[in-house]
C-alpha cells in the first residue's frame, strides 16, 4: 500500500535550515586580535606570554631604538600596555614567560657576562608589579618556563639544563645530552615535582634533527621513547599537560604537523588537523580540550583543536596588509580563553596579542555560587550520526550523563557517578534510534543541566 504524505512549507522550511546548519562549516572558537603598543622604530615583537590569576596578562619581546631593547607588556583586563623594565635588567634579551597555579607569573631572560657564561634573569610578577628580580650564572638562555607550584617552577635553557625555583631560590642543575653533537631543548613542562618532561631535537650532524623526550622522575633523567625514535627530521616543539596522566607534544616531521598524547605509559600518535601546517605551541585545557599554534610564517594559518575524538581545525586572523604572521606563544588565560602572541610584518614588524575564546563557559568564581558549576553543550548540532557532547566543571565531582527523548523518557545512559577532577570534557554520542530531538543531561552534585540534540537522518 502506498502512503503519501503531505509537507508543508513551514516544515520545508525547518528542515531546510537544520540540513544547511549540519553541513556547513563550524570552525571551533575564535580568535580576536587585541591591540598591542609598539614602541620600536622600527622594529616590534613579542616571543612568549603568560596570564595571571587576576585576569591580567604579560608578555614580553623586544623593541628597536638605537640598539635592540627588551619589551614588557602588560594586559590590566582591558588593555595592553608598554610595562616599564627594571633598570637591573636592562638590555637583557627576554626569551621566556610562564605563571604558576597560583597565579604568579615569571618572566625570564639573559644578558651576556663572560665568552661561557650569561646573566640569566628571572623577574616575578605578582600583583600588577614586578615584585622580585633574580639572577644565576648559566651556559644558556631560558627557552621555556613551567610551574607546578609557586614553589616548584622550572625553566629550560638553550644549553640543555635546567634551572628551579623551590620559593627561595633558583639552582641549576645539569640533563645528561641525548646527542653526541647537537642537541636543541624547546620545552620543558612540570605534570609534578618529582614528574617532569622535556622535549627537544637534535642529532649526531647537522640536518638529520630527530625528536626526542626526557623525563625526570625525581631522581634520575632517563630518555622515553615515542613512535618517531629513530625517524630524521623530525621536530618536537612544546609540551604542555593539564593532569600526570593527560600530557601531549606538538610539533612536524617532514614539514606536516604531529602531535602525540601521553596515556600514563607510553605515546600515542595521533592524526590531523584536516590542515598540515605543522604546529609550535600546545595548551591543554583538560583531558579533551587541547589547542595548539601554527608553526608558520603565512598569514592565515590555522590554530588546532583536540576535542578527545579528533584534531581540528580552528580559527585563524585576517590582519590587512601582513606578508608574515609568527606565532611564539601560547597560554591558558581561563578555563574558556587563550591568551596567543608574536608579531607581523607588514613595511615593519608589530608586535601581535590574540585572545581564543574556546567556546565553554568560564568557570564559575567559587564567590558566585548562583551559577552553574558545570556547562554544557554539543557539537555538531543538528548531527548525523553522531555528535560530541562537551562539559565543564568548575570544580571536581561525580558526574552521570543520560539523554532523553522528547517525551522525557530515559533514552540512553552513558555513565553513572563518574568522577571527574575540574576540567573540560568531551563524550562522542551516536543515539540509538530514529531521527529528531533528545536532550543530553548532566547531573553534577545537585545541578540538573541539559542541552537539546537533534538527529537529522
Amino acid at each position: 500500500m502506498t502512503r503519501r504524505y503531505r509537507v508543508g512549507l513551514r516544515t520545508l522550511l525547518i528542515l531546510g535550515l537544520l540540513l544547511a546548519s549540519y553541513g556547513a562549516a563550524q570552525p571551533a572558537g575564535v580568535l580576536q586580535q587585541i591591540p598591542t603598543p609598539n614602541p620600536g622604530t622600527s622594529s616590534n615583537a613579542l616571543v612568549d606570554i603568560a596570564a595571571a590569576a587576576d585576569g591580567t596578562a604579560w608578555a614580553v619581546g623586544s623593541r628597536s631604538g638605537p640598539t635592540t631593547e627588551p619589551l614588557i607588556l602588560r594586559f590590566d583586563g582591558t588593555n595592553w600596555a608598554e610595562f616599564t623594565v627594571p633598570p637591573e635588567v636592562a638590555g637583557i634579551a627576554f626569551g621566556a614567560a610562564g605563571s604558576t597555579p597560583e597565579g604568579d607569573v615569571w618572566l625570564s631572560g639573559t644578558r651576556a657576562f663572560s665568552v661561557y657564561e650569561r646573566e640569566v634573569f628571572f623577574l616575578r610578577a605578582r600583583g600588577g608589579v614586578i615584585d622580585r628580580v633574580d639572577m644565576i650564572l648559566s651556559a644558556g638562555a631560558p627557552v621555556a618556563l613551567t610551574a607546578n607550584s609557586a614553589n616548584d617552577v622550572w625553566a629550560l635553557t638553550g644549553a640543555g639544563d635546567v634551572v628551579h625555583f623551590d620559593g627561595s631560590e633558583w639552582t641549576e642543575s645539569p640533563v645528561p645530552q641525548v646527542f653526541d653533537t647537537l642537541n636543541y631543548p624547546e620545552s620543558i613542562h612540570a605534570a609534578g615535582i618529582d614528574d617532569v618532561w622535556i622535549v627537544g631535537y637534535g642529532g649526531d650532524q647537522r640536518g638529520d634533527y630527530e625528536g626526542y623526550v626526557q623525563h625526570w622522575n625525581g631522581s634520575a633523567w632517563s630518555v622515553v621513547p615515542t613512535p618517531f625514535t629513530g625517524q630524521m627530521q623530525t621536530y618536537f616543539r612544546d609540551i604542555d599537560g593539564s593532569a600526570p596522566t593527560e600530557v601531549w607534544i606538538v610539533g612536524d616531521s617532514a614539514a606536516q604537523h604531529l602531535s602525540l598524547q601521553w596515556n600514563g605509559s607510553a605515546w600515542i600518535q595521533r592524526t590531523g588537523p584536516p590542515s598540515s601546517t605543522p604546529l609550535c605551541d600546545v595548551v591543554v585545557l583538560g583531558p579533551n580540550e587541547v589547542w595548539a599554534a601554527p608553526y608558520s610564517l603565512a598569514p592565515g594559518s590555522k590554530f588546532a583543536r583536540w576535542d578527545g575524538v579528533e584534531w581540528g581545525d580552528g580559527p585563524t586572523i585576517d590582519i590587512p596588509n601582513a606578508s608574515t604572521v609568527a606565532w611564539r606563544g601560547l597560554t591558558r588565560a581561563d578555563a574558556g580563553n587563550l591568551w596567543a602572541a608574536g608579531s607581523f610584518y607588514s613595511s615593519s614588524h608589530f608586535t601581535l596579542a590574540a585572545k581564543l575564546s574556546t567556546g565553554l563557559t568560564t568557570a564559575a568564581p567559587e564567590d558566585h555560587p548562583e551559577r552553574p558549576a558545570v556547562t554544557l553543550q554539543a557539537y555538531p548540532n543538528p548531527f548525523n550520526p553522531a555528535t560530541t557532547i562537551r562539559y565543564q566543571l568548575d570544580r571536581p565531582g561525580s558526574v552521570s550523563l543520560r539523554i532523553y527523548d522528547a517525551l522525557g523518557r530515559l533514552h540512553d545512559t552513558l555513565f553513572v557517578d563518574r568522577w571527574h577532577p575540574t576540567g573540560i570534557y568531551a563524550e562522542p554520542y551516536s543515539p540509538p534510534g530514529a531521527s529528531g530531538a533528545y536532550f543530553a543531561t548532566v547531573t553534577f552534585e545537585d545541578q540538573r543541566t541539559t542541552t537539546k540534540l537533534m538527529l537529522v537522518k
